[in-house]
């Protein structure tokens, strides 16, 4: 295996590892963005803010410890991860509510 090959497979290994661990912070902060909102105690202009400070501060984190380039990924992974929690909050709270439909049925 030559030195490009190895670089490569190492570049590729940080990508995996960056798009799972963004994956799992993203599941996370979107539950506990549900519970927060099942609690009635998130603020209407601070919760979005908390929010994304977290998922920002967490993707930076992991892009640092990956060691990948640097704004652009950034940038591109806070608009696609900000969108899944999103998406995901909702999901969550979708399917929370359907359980309670079929419970009461």
């Amino acid at each position: 295996m030559t030195m490009s090959e190895r670089a490569a497979i190492n570049t590729t290994e940080r990508y995996l590892i960056w798009l799972a661990s963004n994956a799992l912070v993203t599941a996370t902060v979107a539950w506990a963005a549900f519970q927060v909102q099942q609690d009635e105690i998130a603020p209407a202009i601070l919760f979005p803010l908390l929010v994304g400070g977290v998922l920002g501060a967490a993707g930076l984190v992991i892009l640092h410890f990956t060691g990948l380039p640097g704004l652009r990924w950034a940038l591109m992974g806070a608009a696609v991860w900000g969108l899944l929690v999103v998406v995901g909050q909702d999901y969550i709270g979708h399917r929370f509510r359907l359980q309670l439909y079929e419970d009461a049925l």
